[in-house]
């Protein structure tokens, strides 16, 4: 995939989801997809509400999702040629708490169910008196995450490889991918595994079964080529179907 068909994918995902993806910030900057006014921010392992509220406030993503305002950050750079993938970010924050030892919790989720427009997401919650980075709601609860990071530049060690997923709480752990996932195929991805009512209302049938191959086969249409790499025969990793 070169750039422009990474910025057709991105813009053709929200098209197809723009009732779950909210608050858009995605551009283009030369040989770069990334959000307005990218400024990287150093995130801790363990994330809580209030490194959210900072990313919020600095509007440091690509999209937030309606249903209770995650955050999904997607951001690619090229080389000159537009064409060589160099580097990439793909992350998904999730703004619901890990629940602890003892708290309660509804599994549907009915308990923490939020609904936020656009463009007004969150505006009430922010006094600028009372902000600080460290401290923003009483409440400051662990959140859920994960981030695929790739770059060319990497070694090929089974530890560290060159394209790698990270999940929250397991600051050692990178898990291989065989492929750098597509906007749509990230999105897809998230949608599917912690918005699964949405995703089964677009693409499931009331048995659970795809309501077409066909097109679910043509969201990984265009990728990325594969890795090359020994690493997969090596430890159990992610594989990224292309087509």
């Amino acid at each position: 995939m070169n750039v422009s068909e990474v910025m057709s994918s991105l813009v053709a995902t929200y098209n197809e989801w723009s009732n779950i993806l909210v608050n858009t910030q995605y551009i283009r900057e030369n040989n770069s997809i990334t959000w307005r006014n990218h400024t990287p921010l150093m995130l801790p392992y363990i994330m809580h509400k209030n490194d959210l509220d900072l990313l919020e406030v600095k509007k440091q993503y690509t999209f937030q999702i309606i249903e209770d305002g995650s955050f999904i950050q997607i951001f690619y750079k090229f080389e000159k040629d537009n064409s060589t993938l160099i580097e990439a970010r793909l992350a998904y924050y999730g703004n619901t708490p890990i629940p602890r030892s003892g708290d309660e919790w509804d599994q549907d989720g009915e308990d923490l169910e939020l609904t936020f427009t656009h463009d007004t997401i969150m505006d009430e919650l922010i006094d600028s008196d009372t902000f600080s980075q460290n401290s923003f709601y009483h409440d400051d609860f662990i959140v859920p995450w994960l981030r695929i990071d790739f770059s060319n530049e990497e070694t090929e060690c089974p530890l560290h490889h060159s394209c790698h997923m990270h999940i929250g709480l397991f600051g050692d752990a990178r898990i291989p991918l065989t492929v750098v996932p597509s906007p749509r195929q990230f999105i897809e991805f998230i949608i599917a595994h912690f918005y699964p009512r949405e995703y089964h209302l677009m693409r499931l049938d009331q048995d659970g079964k795809p309501k077409n191959k066909g097109q679910l086969r043509k969201i990984n249409n265009p990728s990325f080529q594969k890795i090359i790499s020994d690493n997969y025969d090596y430890l159990p990793h992610l594989n990224i179907p292309i087509y």
